[in-house]
């Protein structure tokens, strides 16, 4: 793990780290602790090398050369240095403490190389400054001076090794000028240079034997007894109930900010008496001798026929498959992030794998076909971008064949005596609809796309479309992501729909009985195009074109993006093949609620809260258990029918609070049955409740994404011989279904797994889309919090939205709140990318060549 902490400027804070509680926290006397390190290319410049010693160390915190000289422009907003802090998994932490003196001192060493090589990947890639007015230009640095401390206690008196990188503020310029860092760099290659760390970490600990395992983006180390951990995380539960205490959620910002608001100052001790405690509490976990058991944990062998290269293409292969998983590009900074992360269980050292993926970049750069990796430009934010050649080729087929649709395919044109029957039996069509009708029908080319803007009506104009098709002899399907919107496109549009991976399911078994199929005269439907990635879109554009069938792909790419592959497709196809635009927006009565969708759809969200503010539907709370009381409250005031009145969050985790706090407040005013089964959570569902269904199952008539109100609950009862449990349940569409319930998906043969069905009060953002009802109340908190999500939380109801987050999120005048629903997070074609024409040729721009030849230099020094 790699955080990075900001110094604070003054003389306070120089004692601060310097004489922390009377002993030198960073110099390392009075604390038991090992004294610092010089490191980086500007230690010669200085003449400074192996330990740190208090005066060098004053003058250079205060900006000042040995000599006198000023290294940094004197400001009152400047740092004087960054604190980039290296931790060990908590593994490694209990394992030193309990050590003996030998695997001490190996580990020592392990530590400071895996601190160094985190730090030369950030002097190479993160080291720059800034020229011109203003600072505009950004330039590369001439490197870093930063001393390293080594701990290996918490605040919290818990093991934990850490090293301290104290980054001064201040590199030397191309003029050879010392001038500030660039500080925005540190930040953008934080998660990279931590998992090089790791990478190096995990290496060196294989060379001493000890077998590492992963966990989550981290490692662990195999032998460790369970719990053990945990017993020594007491800085973990403090930040975790400081998290509680203000009502947070646990992202990694929340974390970083609860950690510094919850530290305590460094405690001086006893090592000598801190480690007889730790001793005490690792017998409870079988240690009762410690420095043989640890030792014992070292019996990892390399095993035979480990292949060095094989295993840094396969790091690299699987990196690569995993970023584009859910992206159509990526820069060289997330490429050497996520190949780190593969590489902790393989062996690989940092240099390692810092080489493989400049060869393969260099690779793509230089257009080699043996390559896994396209380079597609430069964005504007001076970065290269890449995708995978697999990817790059879907890509160019899906463009290709709407291509060859566009300038061969003079089917699926309706005649005019249908168009216009069609449109007669549909006469409270708008302008912009009937455009669109003409668009879809009339137009040559196998692929037609309709954007159209939330609550503009684009059902009922495809409903049109389909009277004409069908006066034609064409056979109109439907597809969509989800099992609910497949069902809406079929009510409201009256198209048969079925799911995208049920027709890619049903197109791979030709040979299957009622499976769908396509032929030249069909017409295929995909509705919330915007959500479909490459690979699925890549799929049904195949079997289109083979057909000789037409596709239709209908959505909005300012709405939420593909979730779990690359995106993109419908928007670069828009652009390139043309669309129908349905802009008029029908569903929100006010027209100054319209005018907030309007400016949020077009990435303006501040009069959009403003307007919200001044009409008293933006409620600002002290902290997050505060904002959803009165949320909770007011939605229970709301007297509008049930399925009327929806709470928006987004994640789960703020879903499962918020529909906890609306079921207790419904049985604390008697509107629940008392009998309930078990659910998803643990969460119990009495009759009256509304819940939601997370998976289709055409047995009870249920989708994925069903909203419905229990109206009755059977719970178990072998004495009356009643051994199953079952709801009773009236679907938003109308519908009463009984749905049997099973108590895990393997007993769910004539059942439906519980664990797939929820409370339904509050549904996240995603399983909104698409969704119509009179009122919302939009919990507006946390990471996820874009201009795509914030758009659709505000366009689902057709009276009244109302919007509550807190005061932290809010920011001084919305101004927090403003910036985060300004953040656009659309996925785009990797053809895309750089927004301009994708370019495969050998040529770069000398800057790009300038920073090869200097990467080759700095590949052949690691």
């Amino acid at each position: 793990m790699l955080s990075i902490g900001r110094v604070e400027r003054g003389s306070s804070a120089q004692e601060y780290y310097l004489d922390l509680q009377g002993g030198d926290y960073y110099t390392g006397r009075g604390n038991g602790e090992e004294p610092g390190e010089w490191f980086g290319k500007l230690a010669d410049d200085f003449a400074l090398s192996g330990q740190v010693r208090r005066e060098e160390f004053c003058k250079l915190f205060n900006g000042q050369s040995l000599t006198g000289e000023n290294l940094r422009r004197r400001q009152s907003n400047e740092r004087p240095a960054f604190d980039l802090t290296f931790s060990a998994p908590k593994d490694l932490s209990i394992i030193y403490a309990l050590a003996g003196p030998k695997l001490k001192r190996e580990i020592d060493v392990a530590m400071l190389e895996a601190a160094k090589a985190g730090m030369r990947y950030v002097q190479d890639e993160a080291c720059k400054t800034r020229l011109g007015q203003g600072g505009t230009k950004v330039v590369e640095g001439g490197g870093l001076l930063a001393a390293l401390f080594p701990h290996d206690t918490s605040r919290e008196l818990d093991p934990q090794y850490h090293i301290h990188a104290l980054v001064f503020n201040f590199t030397k310029g191309p003029d050879g000028k010392y001038r500030s860092l660039d500080a925005s760099k540190l930040y953008e290659h934080k998660m990279a240079a931590g998992a090089i760390f790791r990478a190096e970490l995990a290496a060196r600990l294989t060379m001493l034997g000890f077998q590492v395992r992963p966990d989550g983006t981290s490692f662990s180390i195999e032998g460790m007894p369970d719990g053990i951990s945990d017993e020594f995380s007491k800085r973990a539960k403090q930040i975790q109930a400081k998290l509680r205490e203000k009502g947070k959620e646990p992202t990694a910002e929340a974390k970083a900010d609860a950690a510094l608001k919850s530290r305590r100052a460094k405690q001086i001790v006893d090592h000598d008496k801190l480690v007889e405690q730790w001793l005490e509490v690792a017998k409870r976990y079988g240690f009762t001798r410690p420095a043989e058991q640890v030792d014992e944990l070292r019996t990892y062998v390399k095993p035979k026929g480990w292949d060095e290269t094989a295993e840094r293409q396969a790091a690299v292969s699987e990196a690569l498959k995993k970023l584009t998983s859910n992206a159509s590009s990526f820069t060289a900074r997330k490429l050497i992030e996520q190949t780190a992360v593969e590489a902790q269980t393989r062996g690989l050292s940092a240099s390692q794998v810092r080489l493989e993926v400049f060869f393969e970049l260099e690779r793509a750069r230089r257009g080699h076909s043996d390559s896994q990796v396209v380079r597609l430009g430069e964005h504007r934010d001076g970065y290269e971008r890449f995708t995978t050649r697999e990817l790059f080729k879907l890509e160019e087929e899906i463009l290709q064949m709407a291509e060859r649709g566009r300038r061969h395919s003079r089917e699926h044109r309706v005649s005019d005596v249908s168009l216009a029957a069609a449109l007669a039996a549909k006469p409270t069509l708008r302008d912009e609809q009937v455009q669109a009708v003409q668009h879809v029908t009339q137009n040559g080319g196998n692929v037609q796309c309709v954007c159209g803007w939330a609550g503009t009506g684009k059902t009922f104009m495809l409903d049109a479309a389909r009277l004409a098709w069908e006066r034609d002899g064409y056979k109109v399907y439907g597809a969509a992501l989800s099992g609910k919107a497949a069902k809406e496109l079929s009510k409201g549009a009256n198209i048969g729909s079925a799911t995208i991976a049920k027709w890619i399911y049903d197109l791979d078994r030709p040979g299957r009985k009622d499976r769908l199929t396509l032929d030249s005269k069909t017409i295929l439907v995909v509705d919330e195009a915007g959500m479909v990635g490459t690979r699925q879109l890549h799929r049904l554009m195949t079997e289109v074109e083979r057909a000789g069938a037409r596709l239709v792909l209908v959505g909005d790419d300012k709405q939420l993006q593909s979730i779990g592959d690359a995106g993109g497709g419908f928007s670069g196809l828009s652009k390139r093949l043309g669309y129908a635009e349905l802009k008029e927006i029908t569903r929100q009565r006010d027209a100054a609620d319209r005018q907030a969708v309007y400016d949020l759809a077009e990435g303006n969200p501040e009069p959009a809260l403003k307007s919200y503010s001044a009409r008293g539907r933006l409620v600002v709370g002290e902290d997050r258990a505060d904002t959803m009381e009165r949320l909770v409250a007011d939605w229970q005031s709301d007297k509008t029918d049930l399925k009327e009145k929806l709470i928006l969050s987004s994640t789960n985790r703020q879903a499962a609070t918020l529909n906890g706090l609306c079921q207790e407040e419904r049985q604390r005013r008697g509107e629940l049955g008392r009998e309930c089964v078990t659910v998803q959570g643990g969460a119990g569902v009495h009759a009256g409740d509304r819940v939601l269904f997370r998976r289709n199952d055409k047995r009870f008539g249920v989708y994925n994404g069903d909203l419905a109100t229990v109206i009755k609950v059977t719970t178990a009862d072998q004495s009356a011989r009643r051994p199953a449990e079952s709801v009773t349940v009236k679907l938003d569409s109308g519908e009463v279904v009984t749905v049997p319930l099973s108590e895990s998906e393997s007993q769910s043969k004539s059942a439906y797994d519980a664990n797939n069905l929820s409370l339904g009060y509050c549904v996240t953002t995603h399983k909104s889309q698409g969704a119509s009802v009179e009122n919302t109340y939009v919990f507006m908190y946390g990471a996820m919090t874009d201009a795509q999500m914030a758009y659709v939380q505000v366009s689902r109801a057709r009276n009244d939205t109302r919007i509550y987050t807190t005061d932290d999120e809010a920011g001084p005048e919305l101004s927090s709140l403003t910036q985060a629903m300004s953040r656009d997070r659309r996925k785009t074609m990797a053809h895309d990318a750089t927004g301009g024409a994708t370019s495969t040729s050998t040529s770069t721009s000398t800057k790009v060549r300038q920073q090869r030849g200097m990467r080759i230099k700095l590949c052949h020094e690691i």
